[in-house]
């Protein structure tokens, strides 16, 4: 079964997006914060990520800085799902190299959608 890697803070929104995941045939494992993420891969890699570039006080960059490093983890393929989409947009290029294929806005993606992106990248 194809595992997603799910990083959101927003519970509800989380438990939408894993809920609509799951009946497409994917495993989705929600975690909060970047350290948990990383602890997550750890354990079992992941055929995709959907990430919230704003988690709590921090980014998630760092974490895809940390999965370029590694030769298992930089083919992971990372949607951006996030309300600051808009303003991340101008920085496309530079997170494409860090294995972000897709930047989708909260304001506009429904669980469906995003779901359908999920399947595109695994």
């Amino acid at each position: 079964m194809k595992s997603v890697l799910l990083i959101e803070d927003d519970m509800w929104l989380a438990d939408s997006y894993k809920d609509v995941i799951e009946s497409k045939g994917f495993e989705c494992n929600v975690v909060v914060t970047a350290e948990e993420a990383i602890g997550m891969i750890d354990t079992k890699t992941p055929d995709v990520i959907v990430a919230d570039i704003m988690l709590g006080d921090r980014t998630v960059i760092t974490l895809l800085h940390e999965l370029q490093s590694y030769d298992d983890t930089q083919k992971i393929p990372v949607i951006i799902c996030s309300s600051i989409a808009k303003s991340a947009a101008h920085l496309q290029d530079q997170l494409h190299e860090y294995g972000v294929v897709e930047i989708l806005d909260k304001a506009t993606v429904t669980p469906e959608s995003l779901a359908v992106t999920v399947e595109e990248y695994t």
